[in-house]
């Protein structure tokens, strides 16, 4: 009789346990096509969490069960979250959210949130003139397709500051100090699947990141902000990975920078010295740091990057593309001068080492916005490539530049160009603009002590054709031992 009950009791066990697993496989199933509802957490949550707060109100959709697509582990989220603040105001909204409720206090049987994750919103980013920052958090991130093809609703090339403005507000939150402000228990806010735009307006640059992945960390001195991205602006899209943080006291953020395969032609597409007229295709990789208020002034910066191979793309008109197969470049931003030193880099052309410093300086308008750089570049022990199909090269003593690349006009001012080899030289200055149809050049300087090789290398394509054709194919050997050219 005893065994029967036991017999019983095992298989009764056993079919229960097969019936839950069945249903949670069935149930596991149904996440797989989508979440499923769980409207009945609503009311409890969203009241517990609003009586959190003490200016600001928390407006949550439907509570949905969904599995994470990383992890494919079962959580709640909530759909079309708001955050208004006392006026009625949208600080931050996405379409999708998930919050983390603190266990110890469920326990004691209170809800406590201590963080806050939105899920697919639109991330706006601007820098205006006066070097304030601003960001907004709200809608619905489009596709990556969307975006690709410019049929997204994002008009970020000039975001407004005003839709932005509220969204510094959230960040006030997380740099106040723990008890001192509203949300004092929500330690972290995690931005993810978020479509992000960084506009400068300063600078008229602008960035795009489809999928972007961002978290503030509230800390004991203010609070901590990563994020990781792929970014596109022209071209292919690079990677970065950023950790900054703000001290609450000092008004300064300290921003660490991992950046790979940056090109400077793609990044620097509103630069007509840099993305046209020599299209710097080099991929970079590498650290940047930099100490930046929340006025926007940097207090200082520096940049250890690696070269990997690629070319400087001059026009064809003037010279063939430049090879570069490696190198490294180390920059040092001068706070007081306003300047970026480059210092102790070096690349390497056709097997040999150029060692290169330099400088490159902002130039402003009163408002703040760049109207041009003014470059300075030396480079030491430098092999020129051939101007025709020949393997040759002349390895030159150094080449030093000064100039001033214009931002809002297709011009470079060459203020002083010099390439000297050994008693060899040639110094000029000038002037070269793009158009739509032809460029315009302006050149004049003198030569000293050139061999006909040298004069072969140096001679641009576009200055006397003709001339420099029945050069190369016909002059073997000679010297030029003095002139001029216009």
């Amino acid at each position: 009789m005893r065994l029967n009950i036991l017999k019983i009791s095992v298989l009764s066990i056993l079919s229960v346990l097969a019936v839950l697993m069945i249903a949670g496989a069935a149930f596991f199933w149904r996440l797989t096509s989508g979440p499923v509802s769980m409207s009945f957490l609503n009311g409890k949550i969203e009241t517990a969490i609003n009586s959190q707060l003490n200016d600001m109100r928390v407006t949550l959709g439907d509570a949905v069960l969904a599995l994470d697509k990383t992890t494919y582990v079962p959580h709640v989220q909530f759909q079309n979250l708001i955050l208004r603040d006392a006026e009625g105001t949208v600080l931050a909204s996405a379409p999708r959210a998930a919050v983390t409720l603190d266990s110890e206090a469920l326990l004691s049987g209170k809800i406590v949130a201590t963080s806050l994750e939105l899920i697919g919103p639109k991330i706006s980013a601007r820098r205006n003139l006066d070097g304030t920052i601003v960001l907004g958090v709200g809608g619905q991130a489009d596709t990556v397709a969307e975006q690709a093809t410019g049929k997204g609703d994002i008009t970020a090339d000039q975001p407004s500051a005003t839709t932005q403005s509220n969204g510094a507000k959230l960040i006030a939150l997380l740099a106040a100090p723990s008890g001192k402000e509203t949300l004092s228990t929500l330690q972290s806010i995690r931005i993810s699947e978020a479509a992000l735009n960084v506009f400068d307006d300063a600078n008229s640059a602008t960035w795009n990141a489809p999928q972007a992945d961002l978290t503030f960390q509230k800390l004991a001195t203010g609070f901590a902000v990563i994020a990781k991205a792929d970014v596109s602006s022209a071209g292919a899209p690079w990677h970065a990975e950023i950790s900054a943080n703000y001290d609450r006291d000092k008004h300064v953020f300290d921003v660490n920078t991992t950046v790979d395969n940056l090109i400077p032609a793609n990044v620097a597409e509103k630069i007509f010295a840099l993305s046209q007229f020599a299209k710097v295709k080099i991929p970079l990789s590498g650290h940047i740091e930099f100490s930046v208020g929340d006025d926007g002034l940097v207090h200082s910066g520096n940049a250890e990057l690696l070269a990997s191979a690629g070319e400087v793309n001059l026009p064809d008109y003037l010279a063939r593309p430049i090879a570069v197969d490696e190198g490294n470049l180390r920059v040092n931003y001068d706070a007081a001068a306003k300047r970026f030193i480059i210092d102790n880099s070096s690349v390497r052309v056709g097997g040999e080492r150029a060692d290169v410093t330099g400088s490159i300086e902002p130039v402003r308008a009163e408002d703040g916005k760049l109207t041009a750089l003014n470059i300075a570049v030396k480079a030491n022990n430098v092999n020129l490539n051939s101007q025709d199909n020949s393997k040759s090269s002349i390895l030159v003593d150094h080449i030093e530049f000064s100039g001033k690349a214009a931002i809002e006009q297709a011009r470079l001012d060459i203020d002083d160009l010099v390439v000297m080899s050994g008693n060899s030289g040639v110094r000029l200055r000038g002037i070269i603009t793009g158009g739509e149809k032809s460029p315009g050049i302006q050149l004049a300087g003198r030569v000293r002590d050139l061999s006909a090789e040298m004069v072969k290398q140096l001679w641009p394509p576009i200055v006397a054709p003709r001339s420099r054709n029945w050069v190369n194919d016909h002059v073997i050997d000679g010297r030029v031992s003095e002139g001029t050219f216009q």
